[in-house]
């Protein structure tokens, strides 16, 4: 019977390897048919309503947007990702204060990451309207946004296999796959949140989108993302390679590089798709404390909501893609709403 078993083992353990493999293969097809389809997209304003967006302005009009920071609307806004069975937003309306701090939280897969790609045109609405700066984005090349947008993922994390009953439900039909559980980690969930880092330096990576910039500011922006540490240990300082998608960094550490990014830019619109999820809470402080002093309008999506909501102008709490309620951090949590449950359970674990 050792034998047997240990036979079997042998077995199982090539078919499972392969099994993975064939996964991963599949999925990069389909990423790369995905990524071509993009390329050869025209960068120009998608056709907008007259009812609802700025069709009718003149292109140079359209696309100089201005360097203050902006008022954000979600007004009726419903998305479905290709082939998904259930929508990821149904009728999404919010106001985010321009130079103000906006937190949207939920669980996992009630719409908050697919609300910020609808706003960086990585996306764009089925219904209703994206406004930014009093103007419809789907009416704005994606260059000329993505120039005012500064964005800040979330560190990946491994988890154990996915089954699809347990899948965020907007994502339970995207892929053609028929297995029961999806690899670990499922690439849907985890890729569009993963921090983008080149095979090159830390100062490299930091200065992407800003090579202009001088070392000192560099250097600076570093800092405020408490990478001072990291640069410290590191012998070559900023001139540390970090290795293929950051493979030499730690997950706070690469998170605090994109950090480091987008504080560089000093952009009028700052999206964060857990711009903490990787980082301690001495670390967490200080980075929302760093990205708070940037003079512009933040977005945040935060699963934990004990370091940033209370001092947040404005809350949104989403559920099964849909607002469930909106306000202030005191004000939610004199409701017994949704907030209020998801607030008491992270006090509890804690």
């Amino acid at each position: 019977m050792v034998a047997i078993n240990a036979l079997l083992l042998q077995l199982s353990r090539p078919m499972e390897f392969i099994g993975y493999t064939v996964s991963e293969v599949r999925q990069s097809l389909a990423d790369m048919d995905a990524m071509a389809r993009l390329l050869l997209l025209p960068d120009t304003p998608t056709a907008v309503r007259p009812s609802v967006g700025p069709a009718d302005a003149p292109p140079s009009d359209v696309n100089s947007l201005p360097l203050t920071p902006p008022e954000v609307r979600f007004e009726g806004v419903s998305y479905r990702y290709p082939n998904a069975s259930v929508p990821a937003l149904d009728h999404v309306s919010f106001v985010a204060p321009a130079g103000g701090t906006t937190v949207l939280v939920g669980t996992s897969g009630s719409g908050k990451s697919t609300a910020l790609r609808l706003l960086s045109r990585l996306r764009d609405a089925d219904s209703g309207t994206v406004n930014a700066w009093g103007r419809d984005v789907r009416g704005v090349t994606g260059a000329a946004l993505r120039q005012r947008i500064g964005f800040v993922t979330q560190a990946r994390r491994a988890v154990a296999a996915t089954p699809r009953s347990h899948a965020p439900r907007a994502l339970r039909g995207c892929c053609r796959s028929t297995a029961q559980a999806w690899p670990t980690p499922h690439p849907c969930l985890h890729r569009a949140q993963e921090p983008t880092l080149f095979d090159d330096t830390v100062l490299y990576n930091i200065r992407f989108g800003a090579f202009e910039a001088p070392v000192e500011r560099s250097r600076a922006a570093a800092a405020a993302a408490a990478l001072d540490g990291s640069l410290a240990r590191w012998p070559q300082g900023l001139e540390t390679r970090v290795g293929e998608r950051g493979a030499q960094l730690s997950g706070g550490e690469r998170q605090r590089v994109t950090v480091a990014r987008a504080l560089l830019r000093e952009p009028p619109l700052l999206l964060a798709d857990e711009a903490t999820s990787a980082a301690d809470a001495l670390t967490e402080a200080e980075l929302i404390t760093a990205l708070r002093a940037v003079r512009c309008t933040l977005i945040t999506a935060a699963h934990r909501l004990s370091a940033i909501t209370p001092n947040a102008d404005h809350v949104v709490v989403f559920k099964a893609g849909r607002v469930a309620e909106q306000g202030t951090h005191t004000a939610l949590l004199a409701q017994d709403g949704e907030y209020r449950r998801l607030w008491r359970t992270q006090e509890q674990e804690r």
